[in-house]
């Protein structure tokens, strides 16, 4: 095995500053499927902790696969449906390339395009009661997944 096939140290993520319907996390290292649910899974409790807008400063990132990129673009989609926002920050070159080749730079960065080409404002539609039974369980799962995470370091 050569320096370049050499795995890279795999991925952490922080809560960086918080208040009341905001917070910054910071993600490091490297991301793929493997680790891809420890990511999610501490976006997903950022919300269920009631926080309506996510910004994930990806520039200590080095590496994401297709994997990765997909679970975001569901994790985004999931919260503009619930009226949320999740946005990238800062993607390293690295990122940038793999965001800029699947065509989600401008969904994960918070610049959905609208037909004419002009940035469109997220999409949101009156919360019901379907929603809020939705943003339940996300906040179930969000809770088991920190509980199996406590577990495991315990």
């Amino acid at each position: 095995m050569d320096a370049e096939e050499t795995p890279t140290p795999q991925g952490t993520i922080a809560l960086t500053n918080s208040n009341r319907s905001d917070a910054l996390l910071s993600a490091r290292g490297a991301f793929d499927r493997d680790n891809r649910n420890t990511l999610i899974g501490f976006v997903e409790a950022t919300f269920a902790d009631g926080h309506r807008a996510v910004a994930l400063d990806v520039a200590g990132v080095t590496f994401i696969d297709a994997a990765v990129v997909n679970a975001l673009v569901n994790c985004e989609e999931d919260a503009r449906v619930q009226g949320r926002t999740l946005r990238l920050l800062h993607p390293s070159p690295a990122v940038a390339q793999v965001l800029v080749d699947t065509g989600t730079l401008a969904a994960l960065s918070g610049q959905r395009r609208g037909p004419s080409g002009v940035t469109a404002p997220p999409r949101t539609r009156p919360v019901s009661r379907r929603d809020a039974v939705i943003a339940r369980a996300y906040e179930v799962l969000a809770a088991s997944r920190r509980m199996a995470h406590d577990v495991r370091e315990f």
